[in-house]
């Protein structure tokens, strides 16, 4: 019996400081409304891995794990 070859888990793509944002939540979310899309204020390092802090339009402060490359739920650069 051939042993199945592990998956290699690849690191989750980190904006960088200054660029712009968007997320999709679910069905009917905009990235132009101000509480969807925002900048990229600092990179967090810690025990859970890294992680982007993006202040949102309307002044809020959200967690990006990472890039969605393509369509669909989660965070894309504007």
């Amino acid at each position: 019996m051939k042993a199945k070859k592990a998956s290699a888990i690849q690191a989750p793509d980190i904006p960088a400081i200054g660029e712009r944002v968007h997320t999709v939540d679910g069905f009917g979310d905009y990235r132009h409304e101000p509480s969807m899309r925002g900048m990229v204020t600092g990179v967090i390092t810690d025990r859970w891995g890294t992680h982007a802090q993006v202040m949102m339009d309307d002044g809020t402060f959200r967690t990006c794990h990472g890039i969605n490359h393509g369509p669909g739920i989660g965070w894309h650069r504007l």
